[in-house]
């Protein structure tokens, strides 16, 4: 029987391997269990995604000569690329961790991406037979694979009247389909042959709907921002914020040579900006003039914190984003008729610093993470 559609309900995305501790190779071509093609499974599912899309494309060169207009061929001389980009709802950072990034909080968030133990993965969109939802469905699933993946962007954001999300999306160098999700044959490459690597099977997971010892949603109501110092002409103290967003590109270098089909490398192209904004409701403000930023240059300390709801006091941190050695960018203040303040957006930026370096750059964590 043909299918209608593809919608929300039958659509899952997964990602691996994920699990440390089996002596599995945590790359791409390496093993999705945990011992060759059987064993614990190394494939987790990634929670609470609200989008997803997919995509493939390559390149052609045009092979012309003298005495023909049109081309005689159109060659692909450089390697396709497959992409995935999704977001979800922040209940935790199990996602963050899934994905790869570093999430204890000591450490720069790329720390993984920097000593290569977590940065190639394979990702899966799984889609049940239509009528059935996925986390109850425990047949096979039709597949997409993304494969041979690397983060190239990441944003996390969150408002008053809405609930707080992030997004990343991700480059690969192969796209296919697979017609089942249970002991199937992988799709990741090779990059010096260009072929698919044999003898990797993958089984995607049963799905659940959420992780366990997290929340639904996060509330605007339990998300608190502290700005390290005082911004030009502004009374932190006084602000009444209303949204926050971090947001940095990986942009990815492909490193080649002859005989190789396919990057041998995509490696992280330095420096990496981190950019914050913070939008507030103006309060009292306080005397300043852009001259100061000039011998007064101060550096920002951004934290973020979103707790579990609670019905006494403040629940547990979920997820927490601390965006250190800012440097501020601008200031833009605004009204309209019939708004009822005028708004502030203050916008931030710094760069990601190494492994070690814990003075400057972008640093998560909270549950589900290490």
């Amino acid at each position: 029987m043909s299918r209608n559609r593809q919608f929300y309900p039958v659509l899952g995305v997964f990602v691996g391997p994920i699990a440390t501790g089996f002596g599995a190779t945590l790359v791409a071509t390496g093993a999705h269990f945990s011992s060759g093609n059987s064993g614990v499974n190394l494939i987790s599912q990634l929670q609470r995604i609200q989008s997803e899309n997919d995509a493939w494309s390559v390149r052609r060169t045009d092979i012309n000569q003298f005495g023909q207009l049109a081309a005689i061929s159109r060659e692909i001389i450089e390697q396709p690329q497959s992409s995935i980009d999704f977001s979800w709802y922040v209940a935790d950072v199990s996602n963050e961790k899934r994905m790869g990034f570093y999430v204890s909080g000591d450490a720069s968030c790329i720390k993984n991406f920097l000593d290569k133990t977590q940065d190639e993965k394979n990702y899966f969109v799984a889609i049940a037979p239509e009528g059935q939802d996925l986390y109850t469905y425990t047949g096979q699933s039709q597949v997409r694979q993304i494969t041979n993946g690397f983060i190239a962007s990441y944003r996390a954001e969150g408002a008053v009247g809405g609930i707080p999300t992030a997004n990343a999306s991700v480059q690969g160098l192969n796209w296919g389909v697979s017609t089942g999700s249970i002991q199937q044959d992988l799709l990741a490459v090779d990059p010096v042959l260009g072929a698919v690597v044999a003898g990797r099977k993958y089984t995607l997971p049963v799905g659940v709907s959420g992780s366990a010892g997290s929340v639904a949603a996060l509330r605007p109501g339990d998300i608190t921002v502290t700005i390290g110092n005082a911004a030009l002409g502004v009374l932190i103290s006084d602000l009444k914020i209303q949204s926050y967003s971090f947001s940095f590109d990986l942009a990815r270098q492909n490193l080649q040579k002859l005989g190789s089909r396919f990057a041998f490398s995509k490696e992280i192209q330095f420096p990496v900006t981190v950019s914050a904004s913070i939008v507030a409701a103006l309060g009292d403000m306080q005397t300043g003039d852009l001259s100061q930023i000039l011998c007064a240059d101060v550096a920002y300390d951004l934290d973020v914190s979103l707790r579990d709801p609670a019905c006494v006091g403040s629940g547990p941190v979920a997820a927490r984003y601390i965006a250190k050695s800012m440097k501020i960018d601008g200031e833009q203040i605004g009204a309209n008729l019939g708004d009822l303040t005028s708004n502030i957006t203050i916008n931030y930026s710094a760069q990601l610093g190494g492994p070690a370096d814990t003075s400057i750059g972008f640093f998560i964590s909270g549950k589900g993470g290490y």
